[in-house]
């Protein structure tokens, strides 16, 4: 898998992981999730938004992203930020995307 995302923050590693495991035959589809507002999970790595918890389960405002134990959360607009330079890496080395990958990106952007 390409490494989409490099973060110097080792706080931030659940972002990073999160980013870099994501395959190229379901980037788009993670994607479309993220900027939906719809949380994903790929193995151990989880993107969680807050309409996404049960019940029971503590609240938490921006985007949680974890990775095992570990778990961080950030605001909307560092998602948006991250999603802007790993989907520019996507167009990269896949430009098909690139016109639908912008759409969704301008979703949830004031």
């Amino acid at each position: 898998m390409p490494t989409r995302l490099l973060l110097s923050n080792p706080a931030l590693l659940p972002v990073q992981a999160f980013f870099n495991s994501i395959g190229d035959d379901s980037f788009v589809r993670v994607i479309d999730c993220l900027t939906s507002g719809i949380g994903y999970s790929i193995d151990e790595a989880d993107c969680t938004f807050p309409g996404d918890l049960d019940p029971d389960e503590a609240p938490f405002e921006g985007v949680r992203f974890s990775l095992f134990q570990d778990s961080i959360a950030i605001s909307l607009d560092q998602l948006h930020d991250y999603l802007e330079v790993v989907c520019s890496h996507h167009i990269t080395l896949h430009p098909e995307t690139s016109e639908y990958l912008k759409r969704m990106l301008s979703r949830n952007r004031k």
